[in-house]
């Protein structure tokens, strides 16, 4: 596709539509051609690219596409690049990961003990101890204390263990003793499944 030859068009709704409809059958064959389309200042033409770019790359030429889209004069293109690489990118998810665990909302918080445990990053270790320790987690419920304390054990493995061993002695004062029970046969469990897996 001459994109170059059509660039002074780029305001018509329908070329756009035309084009990106041509880039999509060949866009990861010619991941240059969106490199070029980036280059114009223009937000709309950016922001078709980067979606496209989101479907249809992966790697190397997706992260070329978001670098030069972090850097494209529109606000709304760096924004639109920024996200691809916090979607699409190893490093971009585990960002949005490590700020999911300490998210207020309980889906989010399990969706980023999903995703450390998925890209096993082992960096989120220390973050997730911090969590366990709070004076909050306690309030959590059954299932996402469990989740934690698994993703611990996961990426840690033996080095969990002194922190597990630690969480099977908590106390609490007067709230939260059911809780503080649990816990601790919790974190037991955990140093069990660890213990059967180095046996």
């Amino acid at each position: 596709l001459l994109a170059a030859t059509l660039v002074a068009f780029r305001d018509t709704k329908d070329w756009r539509d035309a084009l990106f409809e041509r880039l999509g059958t060949q866009a990861a064959g010619q991941p240059k051609s969106l490199l070029f389309l980036l280059e114009t200042d223009h937000e709309e033409l950016a922001l078709g690219t980067l979606a496209l770019a989101g479907a249809q790359l992966q790697g190397e030429a997706l992260l070329q596409v978001i670098e030069v889209g972090r850097a494209h004069p529109q606000p709304a293109a760096q924004k639109a690049a920024h996200k691809l690489w916090l979607e699409k990118t190893p490093a971009g998810r585990i960002e949005t990961a490590v700020r999911r665990l300490k998210s207020a909302d309980r889906e989010e918080r399990l969706e980023g003990v999903a995703i450390v445990l998925d890209l096993r990053h082992k960096g989120a270790t220390e973050q997730l101890k911090e969590i366990v320790d709070g004076g909050d987690f306690l309030a959590r419920d059954a299932e996402e204390r469990r989740a934690f304390l698994s993703a611990l054990r996961q990426l840690a493995g033996t080095a969990s263990v002194a922190f597990l061993q630690k969480q099977t002695k908590r106390t609490t004062r007067l709230f939260n003793r059911a809780a503080a029970k649990e816990l601790r046969a919790q974190a037991q469990a955990e140093l069990d499944a660890l213990k059967k897996e180095r046996s």
